[in-house]
């Protein structure tokens, strides 16, 4: 009998941070239903360690898989080739999950639905999932960016990721963006917005925050990625429209923050919104990326400096091709999924 859900998990050197997750996983019994399936994604650390005591001691199925290093994307899909429950919940190391929400989906009697989609908790002011609760359908425009951003606060059908092909892209970080702005949207059908609160996200340290690390710059790629797959669609301008936002606010603002003086981070700052330019003048985006500037008004000024010097620079597709050359030796895979009939062009 196939267990009701499958909890994936990737970690990758997680040793210092995986111990709050672990200790809730091990409330999980084996009448649950849930199957846990650990991925280490090429760790050099204690976690393999770490893992192989925490499968010795748990008092439910455990898989434990070891991987190379292809980044949180490929741990994902590698878990998933392994899952067998109806239901697969893919969540990352450093966070907490509440495991009553098991028992309130079972009990639930919610209809069919290609994700359930639960409140959750994050430390930074602002960073919410604003769709209404209940059930939701998706006829004649694609479900908004917002409704399936964080992903590790989703169930997704086992039979959905199934019919859609959907894989995550591997050798990259930010593996999720394309995934949740660009990509989920025009291959839901329906989708249950819960307010039980499942997923507690913990700001730990990241690939954006403390030592600089040029995987930081994978966000330029996969934000493109996610966006050329709209170009297939048949959408009109109005509808594309937050799509821009996004794309905007994912590749730009997201991936620069200047400094009050000039220093590293404004040569920085400007290459990426040359970047920007070019990418947004290929794929026809016409918003004014500053409709959607995130900062205030002291931020935007030095922004918008930049923004202007920006424009005398040379291509610097090359610049960060190299950056990603040097970061992981090889180009992003990814299958891409399929797009569903009802938006594809005549």
């Amino acid at each position: 009998m196939s267990p009701f859900l499958s909890i994936v998990v990737p970690f990758h050197n997680s040793a210092g941070k995986c111990a709050p997750l672990l200790e809730v996983l091990s409330g999980v019994r084996k009448e649950d239903e849930v199957e846990l399936i650990l991925v280490d994604d090429g760790s050099t650390d204690s976690t393999v360690a770490v893992l192989q005591e925490f499968e010795a001691s748990a008092n439910c199925p455990v898989l434990l898989i070891q991987r190379e290093n292809g980044g949180p994307g490929a741990a994902r899909n590698s878990g998933l080739d392994r899952a067998s429950g109806k239901w697969v919940w893919f969540v990352d190391s450093d966070d907490v999950i509440d495991l009553h929400a098991i028992a309130f989906a079972r009990m639930s009697g919610w209809p069919d639905v290609d994700v359930i989609a639960w409140e959750f908790h994050h430390p930074w002011p602002g960073v919410s999932c604003p769709i209404a609760p209940g059930l939701h359908e998706v006829r004649d425009v694609p479900a908004p960016p917002e409704a399936m951003e964080t992903i590790p606060a989703k169930w997704f059908a086992r039979a959905f990721l199934e019919r859609t092909g959907l894989r995550f892209p591997e050798y990259c970080v930010y593996e999720a963006t394309p995934i949740e702005d660009f990509v989920l949207p025009l291959l839901l059908t329906r989708y249950l917005k819960s307010e039980f609160q499942a997923y507690r996200a913990i700001a730990g340290p990241s690939i954006t925050r403390g030592e600089f690390d040029l995987r930081r710059f994978d966000r330029l790629r996969t934000t493109v990625l996610g966006r050329s797959y709209l170009q297939r669609a048949r959408l009109d301008p109005s509808t594309l429209a937050p799509f821009d936002a996004a794309f905007a606010r994912l590749f730009l603002w997201y991936s620069v923050a200047p400094s009050r003086l000039p220093g590293r981070s404004w040569i920085i700052a400007a290459r990426v919104m040359g970047h920007y330019r070019e990418e947004a003048a290929r794929l026809g985006i016409r918003l004014d990326p500053f409709s959607v500037y995130p900062g205030g008004r002291k931020s935007r000024f030095i922004a918008r400096l930049l923004w202007a010097l920006s424009a005398a620079l040379p291509s610097q597709r090359g610049h960060f091709d190299r950056l990603r050359q040097r970061s992981w030796g090889r180009e992003i895979d990814w299958a891409v999924p399929e797009l569903p009939k009802r938006w594809t062009k005549d």
